[in-house]
């Protein structure tokens, strides 16, 4: 084996470097152009009733309807039965 026989191999490793690397570079500029091309497209009008995510919108809450099963009147039951905050606690009045 002569001496420019590892040369010669040294040089073609490196023409397959320098080929993988403008490949990449190439991938690379492929990409941006994409990029470029969608930057420069209008954006699209807005269309609220259009929306993907309107299926994932919760109904709205009314204070007639049924909340986790409990009726308005009971809801309101309950609201009276809580304390309001300028009434001294139950603590006050323990025996302790």
């Amino acid at each position: 084996m002569s001496i420019v026989e590892p040369a010669r191999e040294r040089i073609v490793r490196q023409l397959r470097s320098a080929v993988d690397r403008l490949r990449d570079d190439m991938d690379r500029v492929e990409f941006w152009t994409d990029v470029l091309g969608c930057l420069a497209q209008p954006i699209p009008d807005y269309d609220p009733g259009g929306s993907r995510l309107n299926q994932f919108r919760l109904p709205r809450w009314s204070a007639a309807a049924p909340r986790n099963g409990v009726s308005a009147s009971s809801d309101t039951e309950m609201q009276d039965a809580i304390s309001p905050l300028d009434e001294p606690s139950n603590t006050v009045r323990s025996r302790r």
